[in-house]
């Protein structure tokens, strides 16, 4: 069974959301008042929204580049995507100076 075109960037969406849960799940073992500051801020899921979709984008591409999808490979490369970039910016951020003691990754 093949996956439609919208049903493999949903699939990649997902998986990019489940990446960015693994950044929220990390902070469990904070108090509240420990919370980063940019969990507060709108900025935040709008950049993290982008990266969900970003990952699902990436997942149609491989769709459309003639790659048989399924549901777990278009989650995988959904959730892929956002790790990737991130690792990215850290590369670009650690070039110009030190680790950011208020992120937590």
């Amino acid at each position: 069974m093949t996956m439609g075109l919208l049903e493999t960037m949903a699939w990649g969406v997902f998986g990019g959301i489940g990446a960015e849960a693994v950044v929220l799940f990390a902070l469990r073992y904070r108090h509240p008042h420990d919370f980063p500051y940019w969990l507060r801020s709108w900025e935040y899921y709008l950049f993290a929204g982008g990266m969900a979709v970003i990952g699902g984008v990436i997942a149609l591409a491989y769709a459309r580049s003639g790659n048989t999808m399924n549901p777990i490979m278009a989650i995988q490369i959904g959730a892929s995507a956002p790790l990737l970039l991130r690792k990215f910016g850290e590369g670009i951020e650690g070039a110009a100076g030190g680790p950011n003691p208020d992120r937590v990754d």
